[in-house]
């Protein structure tokens, strides 16, 4: 079994949870999973403020909590079930929106058939999470890191720029990677 599909079944697998005996524990697992995905999500659709995203994202939630013994793991993934919940509550919210933009709605997202995360989704959110972990570290590996993977400048390029000789550079890249592999690592 990949790790994907292990992914799968442990989120499948808590959901069932919820459903069966309101598990407290499986339903805070879920929302710290999938809350930062659910907000990306709302807010990648357009039209939408982090804090329409954040109340959308709450009430898919409260759903999650109330239809789980409803899910079925024969007919849809937990990716998928929270994410047509949370396809559905936008798609009202939107009709109730006066002001909506057309331009900044992004139906093709919003009314996709595929109810898995759209890629896009999880890249904006990986790249979140990789900007708060650099922010985390010293300023100068921090910015090292920045140059390298979110600019994608190589290792001479980031010595030229912040007038450092390579050896340098290369020493706070290493650093700055040692410093992120400890603060993941499981406590």
């Amino acid at each position: 079994m990949n790790t994907r599909s292990k992914q799968t079944e442990h989120w499948n697998r808590c959901l069932i949870k919820v459903g069966e005996s309101h598990d407290r524990v499986a339903f805070a697992e879920l929302i710290r999973h999938f809350s930062p995905l659910l907000i990306s999500f709302m807010l990648k659709a357009g039209d939408t403020t982090n804090e329409d995203a954040e109340d959308l994202v709450q009430e898919t939630l409260i759903d999650v909590w109330n239809k789980a013994a409803d899910f079925l793991t024969s007919q849809a993934s937990a990716y998928s079930w929270i994410f047509t919940l949370a396809r559905n509550i936008r798609y009202d919210w939107m009709k109730g929106q006066t002001d909506a933009s057309p331009e900044g709605f992004r139906a093709e997202i919003l009314y996709s058939d595929n109810t898995e995360p759209p890629e896009s989704v999880i890249k904006l959110h990986n790249k979140q999470l990789i900007r708060q972990r650099l922010e985390q570290l010293p300023e100068e590996q921090g910015k090292v890191l920045y140059m390298m993977f979110i600019e994608g400048m190589s290792s001479q390029e980031i010595a030229i720029a912040i007038d450092l000789p390579p050896s340098q550079v290369k020493l706070l890249i290493r650093l700055a990677l040692q410093n992120l592999i400890l603060d993941m690592a499981p406590e």
